[in-house]
């Protein structure tokens, strides 16, 4: 769960469809970005997509905030095309919500110090209400992702699976 935050976590998926039939899904379904005034887009999601590789987000109506970046490659493959992929939640989301609950928790402690259970806890109150946002923030992304990964599975016609590691000479 931790892995969408920092470095990402790192997919693969090995279709048996060509490299040309993957590409032309997936061109199918990036949009370019639009303001959210106009927004009437069909695909599921926005970015770009150019020679291989990609970055992208799900167009989510209503509800942004724990939506995953996603970014990979298309490489051909023997039977079939490999896409290597890494999903990331904005680290924006995480440090606004940790800013907001620390700065929420302070002011908590010095309106109403009487509710502290020891003397000036109110910085290990926030922090702890900090950690406790930062990981309710990190379930909701992980729920996110699953329906990206589904969503991203159908267009590659392939489930996900953990990347190969190549070892580096030495």
């Amino acid at each position: 769960m931790l892995d969408l935050l920092f470095p990402g976590r790192r997919l693969a998926f090995d279709s048996a469809l060509s490299l040309e039939e993957v590409t032309r899904r997936l061109q199918q379904e990036i949009a370019a970005p639009a303001l959210p005034i106009f927004d009437r887009r069909t695909q599921t999601f926005q970015g770009r997509f150019a020679d291989g590789r990609f970055w992208m987000k799900r167009i989510v109506k209503g509800r942004n905030s724990f939506n995953l970046l996603i970014e990979g490659e298309l490489s051909r493959v023997a039977g079939g095309t490999r896409v290597e992929a890494r999903l990331q939640l904005h680290p924006l989301v995480l440090a606004l919500l940790a800013i907001f609950t620390l700065v929420a928790s302070q002011i908590a402690a010095i309106a109403a110090p009487e509710f502290l259970p020891v003397p000036g806890a109110g910085l290990a109150g926030g922090v702890a209400a900090t950690l406790l946002i930062v990981g309710l923030c990190l379930a909701m992304s992980n729920v996110e992702a699953r329906k990206t990964l589904k969503l991203l599975s159908g267009i590659f016609g392939a489930p996900p699976t953990q990347p190969r590691v190549t070892a580096s000479p030495g």
